[in-house]
């Protein structure tokens, strides 16, 4: 049997991928949304697997609302970039349920090699349906429980968005910011301050709400701030060899990547330029 693939939230940009994914793949696909003829609840009951993709403060809501009204033989996804608060409001779901993020944008065209992580909360049947339908399509799958997963995105989210802001509020406070640096910045700067263009350019309320909402971010930020003042200091005292040492080892971090992501970097150098 196909499944019927549901869509809460269905307009949204990720609502909208969701669809599209699983239309081009031959699916039924019926969604909810403001507005829209179907309810949430409608969709639940519909469908064999619904996928919330709504704003991440509104999810959980949303989830332990549906939770208790699925068949047994139903499943219920969170797709929110944060896994905890999800995995709380799905702990009365009557069918299986699950978080699943794409660690990825909407905007994306080519989804071979991305990433998805999935975590089963409640059994187990829908979850390596779904891991073994993504594996099809190209995408790459990961296991992984809540609290690992929302320690990770502490990391490659909340970490690195946090920086960014950061960077713009200092280099805007020295009278140098983005606009106005331009004109000095090297190629590689460009390209990085490209990156962070397009990460600003987005909705600041769903970057909050990743930073806040996630437990082990304060930590973390706490430590780069640490650390930045380290160099400072190293900086201040003329310390070349302990800022050469913080350099190295910085690099020594990498392991064996450092060859292999520095040629891919120079050729993403070649095309923005």
């Amino acid at each position: 049997m196909t499944p019927r693939i549901g869509v809460v939230g269905g307009n949204g940009q990720m609502g909208l991928w969701l669809r599209r994914f699983w239309e081009l793949r031959g699916f039924t696909v019926c969604f909810s949304d403001r507005e829209s003829a179907l309810t949430n609840e409608d969709v639940a009951q519909a469908s064999d697997l619904t996928f919330v993709a709504v704003p991440l403060t509104a999810t959980p809501g949303v989830l332990a609302a549906l939770g208790p009204k699925l068949g047994s033989a139903q499943g219920l996804v969170s797709i929110a970039s944060l896994m905890g608060p999800s995995a709380a409001a799905l702990a009365d779901c009557s069918g299986e349920a699950l978080c699943a993020h794409p660690v990825f944008g909407p905007s994306v065209r080519e989804v071979r090699g991305l990433p998805v992580v999935i975590a089963p909360l409640r059994g187990e049947r829908w979850a390596s349906w779904l891991a073994e339908s993504l594996g099809d399509a190209g995408l790459s799958v990961r296991r992984s429980t809540p609290a690992e997963h929302d320690k990770a995105m502490a990391v490659v989210q909340a970490l690195l968005h946090s920086l960014y802001v950061a960077l713009c509020e200092t280099m805007s406070a020295a009278e140098m910011g983005p606009g106005n640096v331009l004109d000095w910045a090297s190629p590689t700067m460009r390209l990085q301050l490209g990156m962070i263009a397009r990460i600003l350019g987005q909705d600041p309320q769903l970057y909050a709400g990743l930073v806040v909402g996630n437990p082990w971010a304060p930590e973390l930020l706490d430590a780069l701030a640490a650390s930045l003042s380290k160099l400072a200091a190293q900086a201040r005292s003329g310390d070349v060899a302990g800022f050469a040492a913080a350099f190295s080892q910085a690099g020594e971090s990498f392991g064996g990547l450092v060859p292999d992501l520095a040629t891919r970097a120079e050729a993403a150098l070649e095309r923005f330029s």
